[in-house]
Protein backbone atom coordinates (compact mmCIF):
# COMPACT_ATOMS: atom_id res chain seq x y z
CA UNK A 1 0.00 0.00 0.00
CA UNK A 2 1.77 3.27 -1.04
CA UNK A 3 0.81 6.38 1.29
CA UNK A 4 1.45 10.27 0.50
CA UNK A 5 5.60 10.39 1.38
CA UNK A 6 4.89 13.12 3.88
CA UNK A 7 2.97 10.30 6.21
CA UNK A 8 4.91 6.88 5.07
CA UNK A 9 7.46 6.58 8.23
CA UNK A 10 8.52 3.19 7.09
CA UNK A 11 6.64 -0.07 6.74
CA UNK A 12 6.46 -3.63 8.07
CA UNK A 13 6.37 -6.63 5.81
CA UNK A 14 4.51 -9.86 6.96
CA UNK A 15 5.32 -12.72 5.67
CA UNK A 16 3.06 -15.80 6.25
CA UNK A 17 5.04 -19.16 7.28
CA UNK A 18 5.72 -21.60 4.95
CA UNK A 19 6.70 -25.32 5.93
CA UNK A 20 9.62 -24.46 3.92
CA UNK A 21 10.99 -22.60 6.58
CA UNK A 22 12.85 -25.65 7.99
CA UNK A 23 16.85 -24.67 7.37
CA UNK A 24 18.60 -23.24 9.78
CA UNK A 25 20.56 -22.41 7.14
CA UNK A 26 18.42 -20.57 5.21
CA UNK A 27 18.26 -17.86 7.66
CA UNK A 28 22.16 -17.73 8.52
CA UNK A 29 23.71 -14.75 5.95
CA UNK A 30 27.01 -14.96 5.13
CA UNK A 31 29.17 -13.28 2.38
CA UNK A 32 29.93 -15.82 -0.43
CA UNK A 33 32.86 -14.77 -2.68
CA UNK A 34 33.41 -16.57 -5.92
CA UNK A 35 35.63 -15.87 -9.26
CA UNK A 36 35.23 -18.08 -12.06
CA UNK A 37 35.43 -21.70 -10.35
CA UNK A 38 33.27 -24.50 -11.43
CA UNK A 39 29.59 -24.72 -10.42
CA UNK A 40 30.34 -27.96 -8.38
CA UNK A 41 33.16 -26.43 -6.29
CA UNK A 42 30.87 -23.27 -5.50
CA UNK A 43 28.65 -26.00 -4.01
CA UNK A 44 31.74 -27.74 -1.86
CA UNK A 45 32.37 -23.67 -0.53
CA UNK A 46 28.87 -23.23 0.38
CA UNK A 47 28.42 -26.31 1.74
CA UNK A 48 31.16 -25.13 4.41
CA UNK A 49 30.60 -21.58 4.85
CA UNK A 50 26.62 -22.42 5.47
CA UNK A 51 27.19 -25.99 7.22
CA UNK A 52 24.68 -27.84 4.45
CA UNK A 53 25.34 -31.29 2.83
CA UNK A 54 24.55 -31.41 -0.67
CA UNK A 55 22.90 -33.96 -3.36
CA UNK A 56 23.17 -34.36 -7.18
CA UNK A 57 23.78 -36.78 -9.51
CA UNK A 58 27.38 -36.00 -10.15
CA UNK A 59 26.81 -36.22 -14.25
CA UNK A 60 24.98 -33.03 -14.59
CA UNK A 61 27.05 -31.19 -17.68
CA UNK A 62 25.73 -27.70 -15.32
CA UNK A 63 28.19 -28.92 -12.84
CA UNK A 64 31.40 -27.55 -14.80
CA UNK A 65 29.81 -24.30 -15.80
CA UNK A 66 31.89 -21.25 -14.35
CA UNK A 67 30.57 -18.99 -12.15
CA UNK A 68 31.27 -16.09 -9.81
CA UNK A 69 29.80 -14.02 -7.21
CA UNK A 70 30.18 -11.81 -4.64
CA UNK A 71 26.60 -11.61 -2.73
CA UNK A 72 26.28 -11.51 0.91
CA UNK A 73 22.57 -12.83 2.02
CA UNK A 74 20.87 -16.62 3.24
CA UNK A 75 21.53 -19.86 1.95
CA UNK A 76 18.94 -19.86 -0.52
CA UNK A 77 19.17 -16.40 -1.97
CA UNK A 78 23.00 -17.67 -2.50
CA UNK A 79 21.79 -20.62 -4.63
CA UNK A 80 18.79 -18.47 -6.25
CA UNK A 81 21.62 -16.05 -7.65
CA UNK A 82 24.07 -19.02 -8.80
CA UNK A 83 21.59 -21.15 -10.47
CA UNK A 84 19.77 -18.64 -12.11
CA UNK A 85 21.74 -18.70 -15.66
CA UNK A 86 20.88 -22.58 -15.58
CA UNK A 87 18.86 -24.73 -16.32
CA UNK A 88 19.09 -26.24 -12.68
CA UNK A 89 16.88 -25.41 -9.09
CA UNK A 90 17.07 -26.64 -6.25
CA UNK A 91 15.17 -27.76 -2.38
CA UNK A 92 16.40 -26.74 1.00
CA UNK A 93 15.37 -29.50 3.44
CA UNK A 94 16.56 -29.36 6.96
CA UNK A 95 20.42 -29.41 6.50
CA UNK A 96 20.45 -31.07 2.90
CA UNK A 97 20.28 -29.58 -0.49
CA UNK A 98 19.23 -30.87 -3.17
CA UNK A 99 20.09 -29.91 -6.92
CA UNK A 100 17.89 -31.34 -9.51
CA UNK A 101 17.63 -30.18 -13.18
CA UNK A 102 14.55 -28.65 -14.05
CA UNK A 103 12.10 -30.64 -16.61
CA UNK A 104 12.43 -29.28 -19.99
CA UNK A 105 8.62 -29.70 -21.38
CA UNK A 106 7.05 -27.78 -24.37
CA UNK A 107 5.99 -24.47 -23.34
CA UNK A 108 2.46 -24.39 -22.44
CA UNK A 109 -0.51 -22.18 -22.17
CA UNK A 110 -1.84 -20.67 -19.41
CA UNK A 111 -4.76 -23.07 -17.76
CA UNK A 112 -6.90 -20.50 -18.17
CA UNK A 113 -8.18 -21.21 -22.06
CA UNK A 114 -10.94 -18.87 -22.92
CA UNK A 115 -14.43 -20.82 -23.79
CA UNK A 116 -16.52 -20.64 -26.43
CA UNK A 117 -19.52 -20.09 -24.07
CA UNK A 118 -20.96 -20.51 -20.72
CA UNK A 119 -23.99 -20.10 -17.97
CA UNK A 120 -23.14 -18.69 -14.62
CA UNK A 121 -25.46 -20.60 -11.70
CA UNK A 122 -25.43 -18.58 -8.21
CA UNK A 123 -26.32 -19.51 -5.29
CA UNK A 124 -26.60 -19.84 -1.74
CA UNK A 125 -25.84 -22.82 0.32
CA UNK A 126 -27.34 -23.02 4.10
CA UNK A 127 -28.56 -25.82 6.84
CA UNK A 128 -31.71 -27.19 8.45
CA UNK A 129 -31.64 -24.19 10.50
CA UNK A 130 -31.13 -21.78 7.82
CA UNK A 131 -28.17 -20.71 8.28
CA UNK A 132 -25.37 -20.14 5.85
CA UNK A 133 -22.67 -22.85 5.36
CA UNK A 134 -19.50 -21.28 5.17
CA UNK A 135 -16.59 -22.53 2.57
CA UNK A 136 -18.71 -25.63 1.38
CA UNK A 137 -17.37 -27.42 -1.82
CA UNK A 138 -19.26 -26.67 -5.51
CA UNK A 139 -18.27 -28.65 -8.55
CA UNK A 140 -19.25 -30.72 -11.35
CA UNK A 141 -19.86 -34.82 -11.09
CA UNK A 142 -16.96 -36.10 -12.20
CA UNK A 143 -15.53 -32.89 -13.78
CA UNK A 144 -12.52 -30.99 -12.77
CA UNK A 145 -14.90 -27.67 -12.59
CA UNK A 146 -15.44 -26.26 -8.85
CA UNK A 147 -15.27 -23.63 -6.89
CA UNK A 148 -15.91 -22.69 -2.57
CA UNK A 149 -18.74 -20.80 -1.33
CA UNK A 150 -17.73 -17.99 0.45
CA UNK A 151 -17.82 -16.84 4.31
CA UNK A 152 -21.64 -15.83 3.61
CA UNK A 153 -22.81 -19.34 2.13
CA UNK A 154 -22.84 -18.00 -1.60
CA UNK A 155 -21.44 -18.60 -4.49
CA UNK A 156 -20.97 -18.05 -8.34
CA UNK A 157 -20.11 -21.18 -10.58
CA UNK A 158 -19.73 -20.59 -14.50
CA UNK A 159 -20.37 -23.62 -16.16
CA UNK A 160 -19.51 -24.57 -20.25
CA UNK A 161 -22.41 -24.81 -22.45
CA UNK A 162 -21.03 -28.90 -23.08
CA UNK A 163 -21.50 -29.62 -19.56
CA UNK A 164 -24.74 -28.31 -19.50
CA UNK A 165 -26.82 -31.31 -18.56
CA UNK A 166 -24.18 -32.38 -15.77
CA UNK A 167 -24.80 -33.17 -11.90
CA UNK A 168 -24.16 -30.21 -9.83
CA UNK A 169 -22.47 -31.57 -6.31
CA UNK A 170 -22.38 -29.85 -3.13
CA UNK A 171 -20.56 -30.89 0.06
CA UNK A 172 -19.61 -29.93 3.26
CA UNK A 173 -18.39 -31.75 6.71
CA UNK A 174 -20.76 -32.71 8.57
CA UNK A 175 -23.82 -32.94 5.71
CA UNK A 176 -25.20 -35.18 3.30
CA UNK A 177 -24.21 -34.13 0.30
CA UNK A 178 -26.43 -32.47 -2.43
CA UNK A 179 -26.74 -33.83 -6.31
CA UNK A 180 -28.93 -32.15 -8.60
CA UNK A 181 -28.55 -32.34 -12.79
CA UNK A 182 -28.34 -29.04 -13.90
CA UNK A 183 -31.06 -29.03 -16.46
CA UNK A 184 -34.05 -29.81 -13.71
CA UNK A 185 -32.94 -26.42 -11.85
CA UNK A 186 -35.51 -23.73 -13.28
CA UNK A 187 -33.00 -20.52 -12.17
CA UNK A 188 -30.08 -19.82 -12.80
CA UNK A 189 -30.22 -18.19 -8.35
CA UNK A 190 -30.78 -20.95 -6.06
CA UNK A 191 -30.90 -21.88 -1.87
CA UNK A 192 -30.08 -25.04 -1.48
CA UNK A 193 -30.17 -26.77 2.03
CA UNK A 194 -27.97 -29.48 2.92
CA UNK A 195 -29.03 -31.90 5.67
CA UNK A 196 -26.95 -32.76 9.03
CA UNK A 197 -25.47 -36.20 8.18
CA UNK A 198 -25.83 -37.88 11.91
CA UNK A 199 -23.37 -40.64 13.00
CA UNK A 200 -24.44 -43.88 13.81
CA UNK A 201 -21.96 -45.76 16.12
CA UNK A 202 -21.95 -49.38 15.16
CA UNK A 203 -20.38 -51.99 17.36
CA UNK A 204 -17.14 -52.08 15.02
CA UNK A 205 -16.19 -47.99 16.75
CA UNK A 206 -15.63 -49.38 20.14
CA UNK A 207 -12.95 -51.01 18.94
CA UNK A 208 -9.13 -49.60 20.74
CA UNK A 209 -7.52 -47.49 17.44
CA UNK A 210 -5.14 -45.17 18.14
CA UNK A 211 -5.12 -41.74 16.65
CA UNK A 212 -1.41 -41.85 15.91
CA UNK A 213 -1.59 -44.84 14.03
CA UNK A 214 -4.13 -43.60 11.80
CA UNK A 215 -1.98 -40.18 11.08
CA UNK A 216 1.07 -42.87 10.51
CA UNK A 217 -1.24 -44.26 7.52
CA UNK A 218 -1.90 -41.12 6.13
CA UNK A 219 1.57 -40.58 5.66
CA UNK A 220 2.43 -44.23 4.35
CA UNK A 221 -0.32 -44.13 1.97
CA UNK A 222 0.25 -40.82 0.43
CA UNK A 223 1.07 -42.65 -3.03
CA UNK A 224 -2.20 -44.56 -2.90
CA UNK A 225 -4.45 -41.89 -2.28
CA UNK A 226 -2.64 -38.75 -4.25
CA UNK A 227 -2.04 -38.09 -7.82
CA UNK A 228 1.25 -39.55 -9.46
CA UNK A 229 0.65 -37.28 -11.81
CA UNK A 230 1.97 -33.62 -13.11
CA UNK A 231 -0.94 -31.51 -13.62
CA UNK A 232 -1.87 -28.25 -14.21
CA UNK A 233 -4.12 -26.61 -12.21
CA UNK A 234 -5.83 -23.22 -12.63
CA UNK A 235 -6.91 -21.37 -9.04
CA UNK A 236 -8.06 -18.09 -7.52
CA UNK A 237 -6.55 -16.30 -5.53
CA UNK A 238 -7.53 -13.26 -2.82
CA UNK A 239 -5.48 -11.58 -0.38
CA UNK A 240 -6.32 -8.69 2.11
CA UNK A 241 -5.06 -6.20 4.67
CA UNK A 242 -7.62 -5.10 7.44
CA UNK A 243 -6.42 -2.37 9.80
CA UNK A 244 -9.13 -3.54 12.68
CA UNK A 245 -12.23 -3.17 10.62
CA UNK A 246 -11.20 -1.32 8.05
CA UNK A 247 -9.90 -2.63 4.63
CA UNK A 248 -6.23 -1.39 3.34
CA UNK A 249 -5.85 -3.76 0.31
CA UNK A 250 -8.00 -6.27 -1.70
CA UNK A 251 -5.99 -8.32 -4.33
CA UNK A 252 -7.81 -10.86 -6.54
CA UNK A 253 -5.22 -12.67 -9.25
CA UNK A 254 -5.69 -16.36 -11.45
CA UNK A 255 -2.91 -18.25 -10.89
CA UNK A 256 -1.24 -21.27 -12.97
CA UNK A 257 -0.21 -23.77 -11.17
CA UNK A 258 2.00 -26.58 -12.24
CA UNK A 259 1.45 -29.44 -9.58
CA UNK A 260 4.00 -32.04 -9.32
CA UNK A 261 3.46 -35.43 -8.51
CA UNK A 262 2.88 -35.95 -4.74
CA UNK A 263 5.32 -39.08 -4.55
CA UNK A 264 8.08 -37.35 -6.62
CA UNK A 265 10.91 -34.80 -5.07
CA UNK A 266 9.86 -32.04 -7.97
CA UNK A 267 8.32 -29.00 -6.78
CA UNK A 268 4.88 -27.41 -7.54
CA UNK A 269 5.27 -24.03 -9.15
CA UNK A 270 2.54 -21.18 -9.87
CA UNK A 271 2.57 -18.08 -11.60
CA UNK A 272 -0.17 -15.28 -11.91
CA UNK A 273 -1.72 -15.01 -15.26
CA UNK A 274 -3.98 -12.11 -14.50
CA UNK A 275 -4.94 -9.83 -11.42
CA UNK A 276 -6.03 -6.72 -9.90
CA UNK A 277 -6.08 -4.44 -6.51
CA UNK A 278 -8.03 -2.09 -4.42
CA UNK A 279 -5.79 -0.25 -1.88
CA UNK A 280 -6.42 2.86 0.56
CA UNK A 281 -4.03 5.55 -0.86
CA UNK A 282 -6.02 8.05 0.14
CA UNK A 283 -6.82 6.95 3.63
CA UNK A 284 -3.97 8.23 6.29
CA UNK A 285 -2.14 5.80 7.69
CA UNK A 286 0.69 5.63 10.23
CA UNK A 287 2.48 2.76 8.01
CA UNK A 288 2.39 0.92 5.11
CA UNK A 289 1.65 -2.98 5.36
CA UNK A 290 2.19 -5.13 2.83
CA UNK A 291 2.35 -9.00 2.06
CA UNK A 292 5.16 -10.51 1.52
CA UNK A 293 5.13 -14.74 -0.61
CA UNK A 294 1.17 -14.73 -0.43
CA UNK A 295 0.44 -16.56 -3.48
CA UNK A 296 3.94 -18.85 -2.68
CA UNK A 297 2.39 -19.63 0.32
CA UNK A 298 -0.85 -20.71 -0.28
CA UNK A 299 0.53 -23.18 -2.36
CA UNK A 300 3.23 -24.58 -0.49
CA UNK A 301 0.21 -24.91 2.52
CA UNK A 302 -0.35 -28.42 0.63
CA UNK A 303 0.67 -30.60 3.65
CA UNK A 304 0.62 -33.45 1.65
CA UNK A 305 3.27 -32.22 -0.25
CA UNK A 306 5.34 -30.21 1.76
CA UNK A 307 4.50 -32.60 5.43
CA UNK A 308 5.08 -30.44 8.15
CA UNK A 309 6.42 -32.40 11.29
CA UNK A 310 3.00 -33.44 12.89
CA UNK A 311 2.47 -35.04 9.40
CA UNK A 312 5.87 -36.69 8.97
CA UNK A 313 7.19 -39.98 9.86
CA UNK A 314 10.15 -38.15 11.57
CA UNK A 315 7.76 -35.70 13.31
CA UNK A 316 4.73 -37.79 14.77
CA UNK A 317 6.87 -38.87 17.70
CA UNK A 318 7.12 -34.75 18.56
CA UNK A 319 2.93 -34.79 19.31
CA UNK A 320 0.37 -36.04 20.79
CA UNK A 321 -3.05 -36.84 18.83
CA UNK A 322 -6.29 -38.05 20.37
CA UNK A 323 -9.41 -39.28 18.03
CA UNK A 324 -12.37 -37.45 19.09
CA UNK A 325 -15.07 -38.95 16.66
CA UNK A 326 -16.21 -39.46 13.19
CA UNK A 327 -17.85 -36.38 10.66
CA UNK A 328 -19.37 -37.68 7.77
CA UNK A 329 -18.42 -35.70 4.53
CA UNK A 330 -19.04 -35.94 0.32
CA UNK A 331 -20.64 -39.74 1.32
CA UNK A 332 -17.58 -40.70 3.35
CA UNK A 333 -16.76 -40.68 6.71
CA UNK A 334 -14.00 -38.91 8.78
CA UNK A 335 -11.96 -39.33 11.81
CA UNK A 336 -11.78 -36.15 13.78
CA UNK A 337 -8.01 -35.96 15.18
CA UNK A 338 -6.98 -33.01 17.44
CA UNK A 339 -3.20 -32.64 17.81
CA UNK A 340 -0.68 -30.76 19.66
CA UNK A 341 2.87 -30.88 20.50
CA UNK A 342 3.83 -33.37 23.37
CA UNK A 343 5.89 -30.83 24.74
CA UNK A 344 7.63 -27.38 23.96
CA UNK A 345 9.57 -27.43 20.86
CA UNK A 346 12.62 -25.09 20.33
CA UNK A 347 11.04 -24.15 17.07
CA UNK A 348 7.58 -23.45 14.50
CA UNK A 349 5.15 -26.05 16.36
CA UNK A 350 1.50 -26.17 15.50
CA UNK A 351 -2.22 -27.53 17.40
CA UNK A 352 -5.21 -28.47 15.57
CA UNK A 353 -7.57 -30.77 13.61
CA UNK A 354 -7.11 -33.10 11.30
CA UNK A 355 -9.71 -34.71 9.06
CA UNK A 356 -9.11 -38.36 7.58
CA UNK A 357 -10.85 -40.73 5.42
CA UNK A 358 -11.53 -43.86 7.79
CA UNK A 359 -11.08 -46.35 4.44
CA UNK A 360 -8.34 -45.00 2.60
CA UNK A 361 -6.70 -42.82 5.10
CA UNK A 362 -6.65 -39.82 2.98
CA UNK A 363 -6.11 -36.49 4.67
CA UNK A 364 -9.31 -34.70 3.52
CA UNK A 365 -8.27 -31.57 5.18
CA UNK A 366 -7.17 -30.07 7.79
CA UNK A 367 -7.35 -26.33 10.48
CA UNK A 368 -4.42 -25.82 13.03
CA UNK A 369 -2.75 -22.85 14.05
CA UNK A 370 0.68 -21.78 15.25
CA UNK A 371 1.11 -22.66 19.09
CA UNK A 372 1.52 -19.46 21.75
CA UNK A 373 5.45 -20.44 21.82
CA UNK A 374 5.06 -21.40 17.89
CA UNK A 375 3.83 -17.81 17.76
CA UNK A 376 6.88 -16.64 19.74
CA UNK A 377 9.36 -18.48 17.78
CA UNK A 378 7.80 -17.49 14.56
CA UNK A 379 7.83 -13.58 15.05
CA UNK A 380 11.41 -12.41 13.19
CA UNK A 381 10.69 -14.76 10.20
CA UNK A 382 7.02 -13.48 10.00
CA UNK A 383 7.30 -9.99 10.43
CA UNK A 384 9.86 -7.26 8.62
CA UNK A 385 11.01 -3.53 8.63
CA UNK A 386 9.49 -2.72 11.92
CA UNK A 387 9.63 1.02 12.20
CA UNK A 388 11.41 2.79 15.03
CA UNK A 389 9.89 3.24 18.33
CA UNK A 390 7.03 0.69 16.96
CA UNK A 391 6.18 -2.79 18.40
CA UNK A 392 4.80 -5.34 16.30
CA UNK A 393 3.65 -8.40 17.65
CA UNK A 394 2.34 -11.38 16.01
CA UNK A 395 -0.73 -12.45 17.88
CA UNK A 396 -1.60 -15.70 15.31
CA UNK A 397 -1.18 -17.18 12.81
CA UNK A 398 -4.24 -19.69 11.18
CA UNK A 399 -4.45 -22.36 8.48
CA UNK A 400 -6.35 -24.44 6.57
CA UNK A 401 -6.16 -26.93 3.73
CA UNK A 402 -8.65 -29.18 2.49
CA UNK A 403 -8.50 -31.44 -0.86
CA UNK A 404 -11.84 -32.87 -2.82
CA UNK A 405 -11.57 -36.63 -4.78
CA UNK A 406 -11.76 -36.78 -8.37
CA UNK A 407 -10.77 -39.76 -10.16
CA UNK A 408 -10.14 -41.93 -7.42
CA UNK A 409 -7.29 -39.60 -6.44
CA UNK A 410 -7.77 -36.49 -3.99
CA UNK A 411 -6.47 -33.43 -5.26
CA UNK A 412 -5.84 -29.95 -3.19
CA UNK A 413 -8.88 -27.89 -3.27
CA UNK A 414 -8.82 -24.84 -0.69
CA UNK A 415 -6.25 -23.24 1.21
CA UNK A 416 -6.19 -20.24 3.89
CA UNK A 417 -3.52 -18.51 5.59
CA UNK A 418 -4.24 -15.72 8.36
CA UNK A 419 -2.01 -13.67 10.25
CA UNK A 420 -3.23 -10.98 13.48
CA UNK A 421 -0.55 -8.67 14.38
CA UNK A 422 -0.87 -6.11 16.89
CA UNK A 423 0.85 -3.30 16.13
CA UNK A 424 1.80 -0.03 18.71
CA UNK A 425 3.14 3.30 18.66
CA UNK A 426 3.11 5.72 21.23
CA UNK A 427 4.53 8.75 19.55
CA UNK A 428 2.03 7.62 16.48
CA UNK A 429 -0.84 7.55 18.86
CA UNK A 430 -1.57 4.11 16.91
CA UNK A 431 -2.49 0.93 18.62
CA UNK A 432 -4.37 -1.24 16.31
CA UNK A 433 -4.86 -4.87 15.10
CA UNK A 434 -3.85 -5.63 11.63
CA UNK A 435 -5.26 -8.75 9.86
CA UNK A 436 -4.16 -10.24 7.17
CA UNK A 437 -5.97 -13.56 4.69
CA UNK A 438 -4.89 -15.03 1.92
CA UNK A 439 -7.02 -17.96 -0.07
CA UNK A 440 -6.68 -19.85 -2.99
CA UNK A 441 -9.50 -22.11 -4.44
CA UNK A 442 -8.16 -24.44 -7.43
CA UNK A 443 -11.14 -24.54 -9.69
CA UNK A 444 -9.98 -26.60 -12.46
CA UNK A 445 -7.32 -29.46 -13.02
CA UNK A 446 -5.74 -30.28 -16.33
CA UNK A 447 -3.88 -34.09 -16.06
CA UNK A 448 -3.24 -33.02 -19.87
CA UNK A 449 -1.62 -30.35 -19.64
CA UNK A 450 1.94 -30.45 -17.35
CA UNK A 451 4.65 -28.24 -18.66
CA UNK A 452 6.62 -26.36 -15.86
CA UNK A 453 7.01 -22.62 -15.98
CA UNK A 454 9.95 -20.64 -17.19
CA UNK A 455 12.26 -19.48 -14.39
CA UNK A 456 11.37 -15.78 -14.39
CA UNK A 457 7.54 -16.35 -14.45
CA UNK A 458 7.33 -18.12 -11.26
CA UNK A 459 5.83 -16.55 -7.76
CA UNK A 460 8.82 -16.39 -5.38
CA UNK A 461 8.47 -16.29 -1.42
CA UNK A 462 10.03 -12.99 -1.41
CA UNK A 463 7.21 -11.30 -4.09
CA UNK A 464 4.90 -8.82 -2.96
CA UNK A 465 1.89 -8.61 -5.18
CA UNK A 466 0.52 -5.10 -4.79
CA UNK A 467 3.74 -4.03 -6.72
CA UNK A 468 3.06 -6.42 -9.42
CA UNK A 469 -0.59 -5.71 -10.53
CA UNK A 470 -2.83 -3.34 -11.87
CA UNK A 471 -5.64 -1.14 -9.92
CA UNK A 472 -8.77 -2.56 -9.71
CA UNK A 473 -11.64 -2.41 -12.30
CA UNK A 474 -14.92 -4.09 -13.20
CA UNK A 475 -15.84 -7.08 -14.99
CA UNK A 476 -12.13 -8.45 -14.90
CA UNK A 477 -12.68 -11.90 -14.15
CA UNK A 478 -14.89 -12.95 -17.73
CA UNK A 479 -15.84 -16.49 -17.83
CA UNK A 480 -13.74 -17.71 -15.01
CA UNK A 481 -14.32 -19.40 -11.53
CA UNK A 482 -13.81 -17.29 -8.39
CA UNK A 483 -14.76 -16.66 -4.77
CA UNK A 484 -17.42 -14.46 -4.48
CA UNK A 485 -16.87 -11.70 -2.52
CA UNK A 486 -18.36 -11.13 1.22
CA UNK A 487 -20.67 -8.01 1.66
CA UNK A 488 -18.08 -6.32 3.80
CA UNK A 489 -16.02 -7.14 0.42
CA UNK A 490 -17.99 -5.39 -1.52
CA UNK A 491 -18.43 -2.24 0.66
CA UNK A 492 -14.75 -1.98 1.03
CA UNK A 493 -14.12 -2.81 -2.59
CA UNK A 494 -16.81 -0.04 -3.67
CA UNK A 495 -15.13 2.36 -0.94
CA UNK A 496 -11.59 1.68 -1.69
CA UNK A 497 -11.83 2.62 -5.52
CA UNK A 498 -14.09 5.71 -4.69
CA UNK A 499 -17.47 4.85 -6.24
CA UNK A 500 -16.66 4.09 -9.34
CA UNK A 501 -17.54 0.47 -10.13
CA UNK A 502 -20.17 0.72 -12.76
CA UNK A 503 -24.04 0.83 -12.00
CA UNK A 504 -24.20 -2.61 -13.66
CA UNK A 505 -21.75 -5.13 -11.22
CA UNK A 506 -23.26 -2.81 -8.36
CA UNK A 507 -26.87 -4.25 -9.40
CA UNK A 508 -25.66 -7.39 -9.74
CA UNK A 509 -23.75 -7.46 -6.66
CA UNK A 510 -26.88 -6.39 -4.75
CA UNK A 511 -28.97 -8.72 -6.84
CA UNK A 512 -26.70 -11.90 -5.12
CA UNK A 513 -26.73 -10.19 -1.59
CA UNK A 514 -30.17 -8.94 -0.72
CA UNK A 515 -31.42 -12.65 -0.99
CA UNK A 516 -34.36 -11.34 -2.79
CA UNK A 517 -34.15 -13.18 -5.70
CA UNK A 518 -33.75 -16.37 -3.93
Amino acid sequence: MKMPSAIVLSCFIATIASFALKAQGNIEIRRVRLQQVPLVQAFDSISALYQVNFSYNARLSELNRLVSLDYEGTLSEVLRHLVAATSLDFEVVGRQVVIFPIISLPATKSAFAPTDSFFILYGKIINDQKEPLSYASVGLLHRSVSTVANADGRFMLKIPYVNSTDTLVITHLGYEPLRMRLDTLTRRELVFQLRDAPVELSPVWVRSISASSIVEQVVRNISNNYSKQNAMYSAFYREIIRDNEDYLSIIEALVDIAKAPYSGWLNDQARIFKGHRSQATKKLQAFSFKLEGGVYNAVKIDLIKEQPSFLSKEGISEYVYRLQGKIAYNERMLYVIRFEPLRRLPEMSYEGVLYVDDKTYALAGAAFSLTSWGVDYAQHLLVKKVPRKTQVKLQEANYMVFYRPFNNRWYLEYTVLELKLKAKSNTLFYNNTVTTRSELVVTNIDTTNYSRFRWNEIVRSDDILADKIDAYHDEYWEQYNIILPEEPLIEAINRLNGNQINHKTLSLWKLIFSGKSY
